[in-house]
């Protein structure tokens, strides 16, 4: 959480580095997925709720999951920010 807090003002003005892959990595870094985890990868990919116990689709879904909510940030505060340009106070 304070990873993406962190990291995503910053990205939004980087594109190169995205939210995601900051706060993806700081998940491995933290939380790191066991060979187990990629064993059972295929079966536990088919069930919803194993997502979030498996670490390695754990890392994927804070991947995606913060790189979609850093860029729709990122698109309403530039629609605001132009938006006055534009609009008459």
């Amino acid at each position: 959480g304070l990873a993406a807090f962190v990291s995503a003002p910053i990205t939004s003005l980087m594109p190169i580095i995205g939210a995601g892959y900051v706060v993806a990595f700081v998940q491995v870094m933290f939380v790191p997925p066991t060979v187990s985890e990629f064993v059972t990868l295929s079966s536990d990919l088919i069930h919803w709720k194993r997502w979030w116990t498996n670490r390695v689709l754990r890392v994927f879904l804070v991947f995606a999951l913060s790189g979609f909510g850093s860029s729709i940030g990122t698109y309403v505060g530039a629609f605001k920010i132009f938006g006055s340009f534009f609009i008459a106070p």
